[in-house]
């Protein structure tokens, strides 16, 4: 196919595997500054910020499905194997943007070493 479509290289992208992994994410607390006056050491009027909670959220525990994929470049005259990469990404609902999504980012890695020019 490669060949009938007279192009130079060929990405081959494979499906690797799904794993599921439970993440904790913490909460966190969020703060607002209150101005205190008050006077100084020399009875001076002076303004200082005090800290107060505003707000928090809780630690929750999220499962986090990840889709590993490993990608190839073959040169297609010899059919040799000039790249390989793996990866791991999250898994979403629209699988096509997930596949374009890292065609994107391999490609861009491969412009990066030099081994294809991206135009």
């Amino acid at each position: 196919m490669a060949a009938e479509a007279d192009v130079d290289t060929v990405l081959v992208t494979l499906f690797a595997g799904r794993d599921e992994t439970a993440v904790l994410h913490p909460g966190r607390k969020y703060y607002g500054v209150a101005p205190v006056y008050g006077t100084g050491y020399y009875g001076r009027g002076r303004v200082y910020g005090v800290p107060y909670q505003v707000g928090e959220t809780q630690d929750f525990w999220a499962e986090h499905t990840s889709v590993h994929l490993t990608a190839k470049l073959y040169e297609v005259s010899t059919a040799d194997r000039l790249w390989e990469a793996s990866a791991g990404i999250e898994e979403s609902d629209d699988i096509a943007q997930m596949r374009s999504a890292f065609i994107d980012s391999f490609m861009g890695d491969l412009a990066a070493h030099g081994i294809v020019d991206r135009k």
